[in-house]
């Protein structure tokens, strides 16, 4: 008579395990799945966030409004690209592009800097010259990024 409880506990056991393996198995999925849409709203986010950016430049403004902005924009972008995790090889190029539009901004901030700062070597148009270069290269990386998420 007691081999009837044992045997309901070991078929209860085995149910469990059972349903355990498919929970795990189920699991994986559907964390791909949600780390897919995060990494969707994120891509989303750091695109609007450099095309406002980018927007910014052209309007004009001066230095110091560039500076902030720029800082602001890449405090943004590292919280954000956190959540980008997916690891598909066009999201490996979509984070590159990301840098390459950071770098390209930071260049130019850091030559609209170097122009302020020697305004007796170079003038106006010297730092326009490769300010524009910077933001050019921007633009073409921001399109190449986009392309990487839509493609």
């Amino acid at each position: 008579m007691k081999q009837g409880p044992q045997g309901t506990s070991e078929e209860a056991d085995a149910v469990r395990a059972r349903t355990s393996e498919m929970a795990n198995t189920k699991q994986p999925r559907e964390v791909a799945l949600e780390q897919d849409s995060q990494s969707s709203a994120a891509a989303t986010e750091i695109l609007t966030d450099l095309k406002r950016f980018q927007d910014a430049t052209e309007s004009g403004m001066d230095y110091d409004e560039y500076d902030r902005k720029l800082n602001s924009l890449k405090s943004d972008l590292n919280n954000t690209l956190s959540s980008f995790v997916r690891h598909n090889p066009n999201d490996e190029t979509f984070r590159q592009e990301v840098v390459a539009v950071l770098q390209d901004n930071t260049a130019a901030a850091q030559w609209w800097k170097t122009t302020i700062s020697n305004s007796g070597v170079f003038t106006e148009a010297d730092r326009n010259e490769r300010t524009q270069r910077n933001w050019a290269s921007a633009r073409t990386h921001l399109t190449n990024a986009e392309k990487m998420l839509n493609p």
